[in-house]
């Protein structure tokens, strides 16, 4: 998976942990339990009889080549491998997660292939049934937002009920409307929205929330993603629902949703 290839840059070592599962068998010294344990930090250099004992000669060539802080004076750095300062991009993620997913954009919105390791982190999250309802439609494009009931030729208005400058689609009553940026950014991710352009507010929440195909660093904890999607709900959903009446809203529930 490329959201997975990284490298470390090597300073002290000492934040490294030794490889264990790649140690030559024959090997029956105590193992080293950081990398700092294979640098000869007096010289800035690996230690290579150490590496030959402990590493298969292919293993042992491709660490011997790797280079290494002269002074080791600063930390160790992941690497991200996709950006040209190392650092992680959440635009460049999406590009990746949108192959890797095969999202398509029909007139409805976007559709999104939910693995159930996402859904089983989700209801693992102390919501009422009524949110949980709410998350499920929201990573389907199900819920009965302006545009989604125009695309099922119900005549409505179509402008969001919050800013009234843009169609209300999903993605942008929950990402790039400037009361969901709000949401974002004060949350515990502190997500700057309105850098991400032309991505789905389904695949974004897919990045953050984690799975075995991304990153470890794109996990959030449960107490975060509770209160976030707790943001969602109130904030943007059923708030600005309840000001304009539930007869428009709940006339077409279920239209809306219909064959979902």
């Amino acid at each position: 998976m490329k959201l997975k290839e990284g490298k470390w840059w090597i300073g002290r070592g000492s934040d490294i942990p030794q490889l264990t599962n790649l140690c030559d068998n024959n090997f029956s010294g105590t193992a080293p339990r950081t990398v700092a344990d294979l640098i000869n930090h007096s010289t800035g250099a690996w230690k290579p009889d150490l590496l030959r004992s402990l590493y298969p000669h292919h293993v042992y060539k491709e660490i011997f080549s790797l280079p290494i802080s002269k002074t080791g004076c600063f930390n160790d750095k992941l690497l991200w491998k996709h950006s040209s300062f190392g650092d992680f991009q959440v635009h460049k993620a999406y590009s990746l997660l949108l192959k890797d997913f095969q999202v398509s954009y029909p007139n409805s919105g976007p559709r999104v292939s939910i693995p159930q390791e996402v859904w089983r982190l989700i209801w693992r999250v102390k919501l009422t049934l009524k949110i949980d309802t709410f998350v499920w439609k929201l990573l389907h494009d199900s819920l009965p937002t302006f545009l989604n009931l125009n695309s099922r030729r119900i005549n409505v208005y179509r402008d969001c009920p919050l800013c009234n400058i843009k169609v209300e689609s999903s993605t942008h009553l929950f990402l790039s409307c400037q009361f969901a940026r709000a949401i974002w950014h004060g949350s515990a991710l502190s997500i700057h929205t309105s850098t991400l352009n032309n991505i789905s507010v389904q695949v974004l929440m897919l990045i953050r929330l984690g799975t075995d195909k991304v990153m470890w660093c794109f996990a959030i904890s449960e107490a975060v993603l509770q209160a976030l999607l707790l943001g969602h709900y109130m904030k943007l959903w059923w708030k600005p629902l309840s000001r304009q009446g539930p007869l428009v809203f709940s006339k077409f529930w279920y239209s809306a949703t219909a064959g979902n």
